[in-house]
């Protein structure tokens, strides 16, 4: 069984990669967001992953995926909010959410040919 020192390892290397890529691709603009989004959610589930192997409960398991996702979704929205000089008017918390969650829903409701 993995103990809470190893939990909180994987949880900060997890966050700092997430944070690492968000920085990276709003920096850069390499990639758009239904690259990124899926991207972090990767991410995550990989976290989860290694979480699951070294025996930790399904629960803490999927609570800290979605505290990842979470993580990563603050971390977007935070670039979504920085104004551009174009803009007429504020972005939209709210956009940056639902533009977020279609990204990191999307790959879920598509099927494979």
């Amino acid at each position: 069984m993995i103990d809470d020192a190893a939990i909180q390892i994987v949880l900060l290397t997890a966050k700092r990669i997430i944070e690492s890529e968000s920085k990276y691709n709003a920096e850069e603009c390499t990639i758009d967001d239904s690259e990124h989004i899926p991207r972090l959610k990767r991410i995550a589930e990989a976290a989860r992953g290694v979480l699951s192997e070294f025996g930790l409960d399904a629960k803490k398991c999927d609570a800290i995926h979605d505290e990842l996702v979470e993580y990563a979704r603050r971390l977007y929205v935070a670039v979504w909010m920085q104004p551009l000089p174009e803009d007429d008017s504020p972005p939209a918390e709210e956009d940056a959410i639902r533009q977020f969650n279609h990204y990191l829903t999307r790959q879920k409701n598509q099927t494979r040919t």
